[in-house]
C-alpha cells in the first residue's frame, strides 16, 4: 500500500491593505493503480516498466517447429485485453485464434490451419498492446522459428 499526496496552495488577498493570506491544503489517500503496482504520485514524472515479453514459445530461432503448434507469449505484466486486437498479432496470412490466461500475462494463439512444412515464419507483436495502466509496449516485437 502506498499513500498519494496532493498539495494546492490557495491565495486570497485581503481587503485590508496588501498583505495576503494563503492556505496549504494537503489530501492524502491510499490505494494502488489498476495493476496493483506501486507508485511515487509526488514524483514528477512517476515511472512504470514499460510492458515487455519476456517469453515466446517457440522461441526466438527455432528449427523442427510443429506445423500445428501454440504460439504462447508470456508478458513482463498483465495486458489490457481490450488491446488485444485481431490486428495485434501476425504470423505470416494465417488467421488465428487467441486466449488470455487468468492471470492477463500470457496469450495462446492457435492458428486455424497447419503451418507450412519447412519453412521460416516471422511473428510479430503490434506495440498497441496495453497494460492495466494503458501503456503500450515500446515498439512492435519480432522473432522467427522454422516448421518441421
Amino acid at each position: 500500500m502506498f499513500r498519494k499526496f496532493f498539495s494546492v496552495m490557495l491565495f486570497h488577498k485581503a481587503l485590508l491593505g496588501s498583505s495576503f493570506a494563503f492556505l496549504l491544503l494537503t489530501l492524502s489517500a491510499c490505494g494502488e493503480d489498476k495493476a496493483g503496482l506501486p507508485f511515487d504520485p509526488t514524483s514528477s514524472s512517476p515511472k512504470y516498466e514499460s510492458l515487455r515479453i519476456v517469453a515466446t514459445s517457440p522461441q526466438n530461432g527455432a528449427s523442427e517447429v510443429s506445423r500445428e503448434c501454440r504460439i504462447v507469449v508470456t508478458f513482463s505484466k498483465p495486458i489490457e485485453r481490450g488491446s488485444l486486437r485481431p490486428d495485434a498479432f501476425k504470423l505470416g496470412e494465417f488467421q488465428y485464434k487467441f486466449s488470455v490466461d487468468a492471470s492477463g500475462r500470457i496469450v495462446t494463439f492457435v492458428p486455424v490451419s497447419q503451418l507450412a512444412p519447412a519453412t521460416l515464419y516471422r511473428a510479430i507483436i503490434k506495440s498497441s498492446i496495453q497494460d492495466l495502466n494503458g501503456i503500450a509496449m515500446p515498439s512492435d516485437y519480432s522473432w522467427t522459428f522454422t516448421t518441421e
